[in-house]
């Protein structure tokens, strides 16, 4: 079979994305490049990413003028995120809500099901908001935390990977003895995998998502029992 060049970042965006849509909505993207809502989707969060990372004007230089006047757009910038992303999120909840209102339930339940069952309409009227703005923000910060940091980490672990052949085979060797060759991995055989966890906390450790985290280094030498 002949050598085909894959761009593992692009398919790791497209699973990471699936993946924790699945479990916050219950739905899936079945064709990521077509589909207009999972394009808006990426867009945001390369967006909001984008963003977060630039430096305030007034962060630098604490002028009251600079707090006020969106010299740098950035606000601009924001409320168009909000107005985009708010969209996708107003018709997951609306849907779930006509869902739970005509008792049209999956068995199981996503994380906006789970939302909509532990809390009421009238509790955060108190607070100044609603339910609906709640849950909507909770998605949010789910999805923004773990959908494109899932798929950095990714590419970064199998870079290295590739970069280590040895590395690879000895996960692979190990994979083959705890778990077995005609399975998936399942999260029962994490803890048996000791050293693929340890492949994966080395890779967040010398790429973190986050690069702006406090650095990590090692305090001692390890070794693998297993090995």
């Amino acid at each position: 079979m002949p050598s085909t060049k894959v761009n593992m970042t692009q398919w790791f965006e497209i699973l990471s994305l699936n993946i924790i849509v699945k479990m916050v909505c219950g739905k899936r993207y079945y064709n990521v490049e077509e589909d207009e809502e999972a394009q808006c989707l990426k867009r945001i969060f390369k967006d909001i990413m984008y963003v977060a990372g630039q430096i305030i004007l007034y962060d630098a230089v604490p002028f009251p003028l600079f707090k006020y006047e969106d010299f740098q757009g950035h606000v601009k910038v924001m409320q168009r995120i909000h107005k985009d992303i708010d969209v996708v999120l107003q018709s997951w909840v609306d849907d779930h809500i006509k869902a739970a209102k005509i008792g049209n339930h999956d068995e199981n339940q996503d994380v906006i099901d789970a939302l909509l069952s532990v809390t009421d309409y009238d509790e955060f009227k108190a607070y100044g908001c609603s339910q609906e703005t709640v849950i909507k923000a909770t998605v949010m910060a789910i999805i923004l935390d773990g959908a494109d940091t899932t798929a950095v980490q990714w590419t970064w672990l199998m870079s290295l990977l590739l970069n280590n052949p040895n590395v690879m085979r000895l996960a692979q060797e190990e994979i083959h003895t705890k778990v077995g060759k005609d399975k998936w991995i399942e999260e029962s055989d994490v803890q048996d995998v000791v050293y693929l966890q340890a492949i994966i906390k080395e890779a967040l450790r010398l790429y973190p998502p986050a690069p702006l985290l406090v650095p990590h280094e090692a305090v001692k030498d390890c070794k693998n029992t297993w090995l």
